[in-house]
C-alpha cells in the first residue's frame, strides 16, 4: 500500500488543496463535481470520488469556519439519497482529513480501507505490479489524456446497459425518515451559511441522455427530485438543475463528463450560480 498504491493516488493531493487553498468560491461535491470543474485562483474545485451528503457538508463547513469561503456551491444529486451511501457519514475519512487523525499502517487509512479487496485482487491478478516502478498521482492542473473511446463511442445498446446499471446503483431511497433525516442535515447547514452571510448555491451536474432515460423509468429520481426542489425553495437557496445542459459527446460516461467538458461546465455552474454577480463572486 505504501510504495505501491499511495504514490500513484492523489488523495495526498487533495488532502493538501483542501487545506491551502485560499479561494473565496469552493464547490463541494462527489466525482460529478471532482471530474466537472476547473479550479482557478479565485475559485477551487473541492469535490472528490466517494464524498456523502454528510463529508460534503463536513468539508464545506469547515472551509467556511476557516474564513476562505464567500461562496458555496454545493451538489445535489439523488446518488446522495442511494442506499449504499444514505446512512454512510464517512467519520473516519473526515476524521483524517479535518482533524489529521492519522493512521500508523497505510492500509488502516480509510481512504484506503474501503479499496482492499479491490487491491488485493489486482495484485493477485498481476503480481508484477508489485514490483513495478510506482505510478506518479494524476495532476489536477493537467487534466487526464482522454481516451478515444467516450460514452459516444459505445453502441446505443452498450450504452444504454452501462446508464441502466448506474441508475440501479443510485437510485435514491423512497420518501421517509432516512430520507427527510438527510434533507434535514443539508437544511441546517444552508440555514448555517445564510446567518454567516456565505452565498449558497446548489447545483445538479450533467447525465448524459441515456442516464436520464433510465431514470425517468423509476419514479424515486422524480420524486427526489421534486423533494429536494421544495427544500430549495423553502431555504430560498438558487438551485441550478444542469441535468440537461450537456450533449452526449461531453461525458466519460453515463454520468461523469470527459475532462474536455471541464471549462465549459465550469462557466454554467459561475452563470448560473451567481449570474449578474459574477464579477463578484471571486471577490
Amino acid at each position: 500500500m505504501r510504495f505501491v498504491v499511495a504514490p500513484g493516488d492523489s488523495y495526498e493531493q487533495y488532502k493538501a488543496t483542501f487545506r491551502d487553498a485560499r479561494a473565496p468560491v469552493a464547490a463541494f461535491g462527489d466525482s460529478h463535481v471532482a471530474d466537472g470543474l476547473e479550479s482557478n485562483e479565485d475559485f477551487v474545485n473541492l469535490g472528490a470520488a466517494g464524498d456523502t451528503l454528510f463529508l460534503m457538508l463536513a468539508k464545506a463547513r469547515r472551509y467556511v469556519a476557516s474564513g476562505r469561503g464567500k461562496k458555496i456551491v454545493l451538489q445535489y444529486s439523488p446518488e446522495q439519497f442511494a442506499i449504499y451511501r444514505a446512512a454512510n457519514q464517512q467519520t473516519d475519512v473526515a476524521e483524517e482529513l479535518l482533524e489529521g487523525n492519522e493512521r500508523l499502517l497505510e492500509f488502516m487509512r480509510p481512504h484506503f480501507r474501503g479499496y482492499l479487496l479491490a487491491y488485493w485482487s489486482a495484485a493477485l491478478r498481476d503480481p508484477a505490479r508489485i514490483f513495478a516502478a510506482p505510478a506518479k498521482a494524476p495532476s489536477r492542473a493537467e487534466p487526464e489524456a482522454q481516451l478515444p473511446s467516450g460514452l459516444n463511442a459505445l453502441p446505443p445498446a452498450e450504452q444504454r446497459k452501462a446508464a441502466e446499471i448506474r441508475v440501479q446503483l443510485h437510485a435514491p431511497l423512497p420518501q421517509g425518515r432516512t430520507v427527510e433525516a438527510l434533507l434535514e442535515k443539508f437544511s441546517e447547514v444552508l440555514r448555517e451559511f445564510r446567518r454567516q452571510g456565505i452565498d449558497t448555491c446548489i447545483v445538479e451536474y450533467p447525465l448524459s441522455g441515456p442516464y436520464r432515460e433510465s431514470a425517468a423509468r423509476v419514479p424515486m429520481f422524480d420524486a427526489m427530485a421534486k423533494r429536494f426542489a421544495r427544500l430549495a425553495d423553502a431555504e430560498k437557496v438558487r438551485f441550478v438543475d444542469l441535468a440537461t445542459a450537456m450533449p452526449d459527446s461531453a461525458f466519460a460516461d453515463p454520468d461523469h463528463l470527459a475532462s474536455h467538458a471541464r471549462a465549459k461546465m465550469t462557466e454554467l455552474v459561475f452563470d448560473g450560480c451567481f449570474g449578474a454577480n459574477r464579477g463578484a463572486a471571486t471577490r
